[in-house]
């Protein structure tokens, strides 16, 4: 995201349609990564420190550079409105953690350690 999305939105430069495609591998590789042994701990640090520079990135953008619209894959978008798009995107895999944690799925897939 960090390289791949925001400084495209931020110069103005539409992303092409094989780029908006990258979300669902990114996903695919995140899934395999969480499941590959690493701790929780690791995990939400991991999690955490790329918010971090999301937010950095963030800070450092003028209000025009915010709501410019551009576009991925062909659709118009902001970086306003892609912020709300992960902001929801996260909201679903924090379900998907709670989830995990009702059910002790994460214990017996070997995310807990």
């Amino acid at each position: 995201m960090l390289t791949n999305r925001l400084p495209y939105l931020k110069g103005g430069e539409p992303l092409p349609a094989s780029e908006a495609d990258l979300e669902k591998e990114t996903n695919q590789k995140a899934e395999a990564y969480a499941h590959s042994g690493i701790s929780l701990n690791k995990l939400f640090g991991e999690v955490i420190a790329q918010r971090k520079k999301v937010v950095a990135f963030l800070e450092s953008l003028s209000d025009e550079d915010f709501y410019k619209e551009n576009a991925i894959g062909g659709k118009a978008i902001t970086i306003e409105g892609y912020i709300k798009r992960l902001s929801r995107h996260d909201e679903h895999h924090i379900l998907q953690i709670k989830e995990a944690f009702k059910n002790n799925t994460m214990v017996s897939e070997g995310l807990m350690k």
